[in-house]
């Protein structure tokens, strides 16, 4: 057994709960501002409140890092980075794509991932150096290696300029493929695993959006780089990710915006 296979069955139980507990709340909610164009909910709140209580209780000796603040230990061997609603602006409107995100961090590295989408019933999962799976079943990202075949997504700011290099790499890409901006970075990264989408590329987000998807998409064969083709930092999560190496390659290639004069 891989000395981290003991965290995956709790980690799974305690994403199901709080998806659980999200649906319970689904078209009751009441959205506030926490930034422009950035909702919190009681949802968001209560879920995180259940998966920290949960898994501190389980591992006490663990750190903890969520999205609705209130972090612990995050220094720890061990910590859990959590978003628990990845795709609030969506849960609100009751658009079908949002899910829970758990990933656990050992030392430097996500060791494992866990995203469960409470309205499709799928729960996709990684252990590090132990493949992906959904539902149980493995899953390997698709094996699209043409730019102009494929169906990507992109994660960018809610709000940018005309004048903007996320508008220029987006159009960029647009003359190449077809692209779809979906809302959830966890879903995204899942999707890529199992191979209903060929690539993803994000500039905007926060270590808890993408700590689980990340290792369940490369786990499922998935290229990840930084937008300059270099090592993916956690820390400043942002990347390009292609099903295929040769589709990874031809994406970062659509990255590279021209200076102006």
């Amino acid at each position: 057994m891989n000395e981290f296979e003991p965290f995956l069955a709790p980690a799974i139980d305690v994403a199901k709960q709080a998806g659980e507990l999200l649906m319970g709340y689904l078209g009751k909610v009441k959205a506030k501002e926490k930034q422009p164009r950035d909702l919190v909910t009681e949802a968001d709140i209560e879920s995180q409140a259940l998966i920290k209580s949960l898994l501190l209780g389980a591992f006490p000796e663990h750190g903890f890092l969520g999205e609705e603040g209130d972090e612990t230990d995050v220094d720890a061997e061990y910590c859990w980075i959590v978003d628990p609603l990845d795709g609030t602006t969506n849960f609100v409107y009751q658009l079908p794509t949002f899910a829970v995100s758990i990933g656990l961090r050992h030392g430097p590295d996500i060791v494992l991932g866990v995203i469960f989408d409470p309205l499709g019933d799928e729960c996709f999962w990684a252990v590090k150096g132990q493949g992906a799976f959904m539902n149980g079943k493995p899953i390997h990202s698709g094996d699209c290696n043409d730019i102009e075949k494929s169906l990507l997504v992109c994660s960018f700011p809610s709000r940018v300029g005309r004048d903007s290099i996320e508008v220029q790499r987006f159009l960029n890409v647009l003359t190449k493929s077809t692209v779809r901006r979906m809302g959830s970075a966890a879903i995204n990264c899942s999707y890529v695993a199992c191979g209903r989408l060929d690539g993803y590329w994000a500039t905007n987000l926060s270590v808890w959006d993408v700590a689980a998807g990340v290792l369940i998409a490369e786990e499922a064969g998935a290229r990840v780089t930084n937008l300059e083709g270099g090592s993916f930092d956690l820390n400043d999560p942002r990347f390009v990710m292609g099903g295929t190496k040769e589709l990874h390659q031809q994406l970062l290639e659509q990255m590279e915006v021209p200076k102006s004069d």
